[in-house]
């Protein structure tokens, strides 16, 4: 069984692991900042990672758009109305 002292010592080493992540973090952005290639790879991830992000909502809009249609197109067929296929294409 462990004794209260070492899980105090766990919880004080945590703060120093963290500190020592983010000035790893920081010393490996300066590099990045400094090497033009690692730039460059880091603004292409970037860009692919936002055109990603664009045909995603895009994708998204249009399943929307289509699924409102459909929903209309039920509505008026369910209501018996005829001519439903122009109620959708407004």
């Amino acid at each position: 069984m462990k004794s209260n002292g070492s899980r105090r010592r766990k919880k004080l080493s945590r703060p120093a692991t963290l500190a020592r992540k983010v000035v790893n973090h920081m010393v490996r952005t300066a590099r990045t900042l400094e090497d033009p290639e690692l730039a460059a790879e880091r603004q292409t991830a970037s860009l692919a990672g936002l055109a990603l992000t664009l045909a995603l909502v895009v994708a998204g809009l249009y399943l929307v758009e289509t699924l409102r249609a459909n929903a209309q197109r039920q509505d008026c067929a369910l209501a018996g109305r005829s001519g439903c296929l122009a109620v959708a294409g407004r």
